[in-house]
């Protein structure tokens, strides 16, 4: 009895520490007893070295699941099968996020302590030498029936994306002898002329302003229900995002838990600000095409499956006539952003920038360039309001750069095309209102101007703030710029040093033999159907 009282005791024990090792036991009833994940000690782990190819800093990826506890399956849910409903799906992904904002705030410690340390290593990345674009080689669709593809986007310039890879995948299935793909997707008006069958728009509400993201959560659900019920009835053999991670991920995790394939097209910047969000991405992505020839070496540190396929905007350079000669350029080019948030918070700012140096310049009159009518009556009240002489050209971005002697932007991808005219800009990415006020000292990136980060040094002056900023500083760049010809040359060798290391184009050709790539075999290879009939995809 003795010996069986100590077996017994001695069991417990064991079970007791094997308890502990795995983490702390959360609740107090025996039936709602559950483990977290045990957390990283950091403290007794040997710094790994970067030559094996590992994160050099774990604090920034440090978890905290003793805080943040990872939420369980929803219990009770109704269930299609093994799946959630639509509906509860979606009530699924809006609870991971929250949890993704608790588990950000956990990793901000071993950011702090380690910060520095991560921006020396996205220095050495972008400093690096550039990427070779990937050919993938030719794959085997199926011939019996079309391949059903998603394609999303969230934004204009997303979009315009998403319409050529269309026309690329539409391209690359009619030269394999397959038949043309049926397509559906998020977008505007220009996807539907591509082809695809547009079931919402997020574009309609674009926004980089978390509150203004808040409001409309009613508005993305319905999109990520839209998107889940599509998965269901249409079997999908792909979901294929386009930027907009923000969006999109919590999109590529619901269709991925119901079987589909996920990839995604430009590969989001997380190496420039917050590097800890990559652990959530390459979870819910099986294969991210990057764009930036510095980008496969950060990716492929964070052990994230990519294909480096070049940048897509060079596609549409091709078909560009020749650029103006600079003698008959005389406009200022003004590039306040594509939403209304960020017309908001910059069109006046820059406009009184304008008002100081305007007598100063060579340029003689000032375009405001935009691609959509969308923002006409915005921009023309804030114009009223400020009192200073502006020409809003809408539609071709190409033409009313063809005018611009000298350029004043806000970052984003625009930067390319305004690099494409060789025009020297001044580029400013302001903070106004909001969280990002306060989270500045997150950015690891030491540029952010993709000109500047492509050609591994500044060839566009930037300024990064809050509020107002320094705007003296800013009004004498954009007069040296618009008048020192030693500065116009150096911007001018800048560019084509930003072009060189940028590889040809051909990057949406690329991407989509990268997406049949994966999801179809290649030719004589024998694979097994994957889920509902769809080809197995690769690992």
């Amino acid at each position: 009895m003795e010996a069986s009282t100590e077996i017994s005791m001695a069991t417990s024990q064991k079970e007791i520490r094997g308890m502990c090792s795995r983490g702390p036991i959360i609740g107090t009833s025996p039936s709602t007893l559950r483990r977290t994940p045990r957390a990283i000690n950091v403290a007794k782990k040997k710094r790994i070295s970067r030559a094996t190819g590992l994160p050099a800093y774990p604090l920034a990826t440090l978890k905290l699941p003793i805080l943040f506890p990872q939420p369980s399956a929803l219990r009770g849910a109704p269930r299609t099968g093994r799946r959630l409903t639509p509906r509860w799906a979606v009530r699924k992904e809006l609870v991971r996020a929250v949890w993704g904002l608790l588990r950000g705030l956990g990793a901000l410690p071993g950011f702090w302590i380690e910060g520095q340390g991560i921006r020396q290593q996205v220095r050495e990345d972008v400093l690096g030498p550039p990427a070779t674009p990937e050919n993938r080689p030719n794959s085997a669709p199926p011939i019996e029936r079309p391949l059903t593809l998603f394609l999303a986007s969230a934004e204009p310039s997303g979009e315009t994306h998403a319409c050529s890879l269309a026309r690329a995948l539409q391209d690359e299935l009619r030269a394999l002898g397959a038949p043309q793909p049926r397509l559906f997707g998020f977008g505007g008006p220009a996807l539907t002329a591509a082809g695809v069958t547009v079931l919402g728009d997020p574009g309609a509400r674009a926004t980089m302003d978390a509150g203004d993201a808040a409001r409309g959560i009613g508005f993305y659900s319905n999109l990520l229900e839209c998107l889940a019920q599509c998965c269901d009835e249409e079997g999908l053999d792909a979901f294929v995002a386009i930027d907009s991670p923000a969006l999109h991920v919590p999109m590529a995790s619901l269709a991925k838990e119901r079987g589909v394939p996920t990839i995604h097209f430009v590969a989001p910047q997380y190496w420039a600000w917050a590097p800890w969000r990559v652990t959530r991405y390459k979870k819910v992505f099986d294969l991210a095409l990057t764009i930036l020839p510095f980008e496969p070496r950060w990716y492929r540190r964070q052990k994230v499956n990519c294909v480096h396929v070049g940048h897509p905007i060079l596609d549409t350079f091709k078909n560009l006539q020749e650029v103006a000669p600079e003698e008959s350029r005389k406009a200022l080019a003004l590039l306040p952003g594509s939403r209304a948030g960020e017309i908001e918070d910059n069109l006046p700012w820059m406009l009184a920038r304008i008002r100081e140096c305007m007598p100063k310049l060579e340029s003689r009159e000032v375009l405001i360039c935009q691609s959509s009518s969308r923002h006409r009556q915005r921009i023309e009240t804030i114009l009223a309001r400020e009192g200073v002489q502006a020409n809003l050209m809408v539609g071709d971005l190409h033409s009313c750069l063809d005018l611009a002697r000298t350029a004043f932007a806000v970052s984003g991808t625009v930067l390319m095309e305004v690099m494409r005219h060789g025009i020297p800009t001044v580029v400013i990415y302001r903070v106004n209102h909001g969280w990002k006020r306060y989270l500045s000292w997150l950015l690891t990136s030491p540029w952010f101007g993709k000109p500047n980060l492509v050609a591994a040094g500044e060839v566009y002056p930037e300024f990064a703030f809050k509020g107002e900023g320094d705007p003296q500083a800013v009004v004498e760049q954009l007069i040296s710029l618009d008048r020192d010809p030693d500065r116009r040359l150096a911007v001018s060798w800048g560019i084509k040093r930003a072009f060189s290391r940028l590889g040809g184009p051909g990057a949406t050709g690329r991407a989509a033999r990268a997406i049949l790539h994966q999801i179809t075999p290649e030719p004589g290879a024998a694979t097994a159907p994957g889920p509902e009939g769809r080809p197995q995809q690769r690992k």
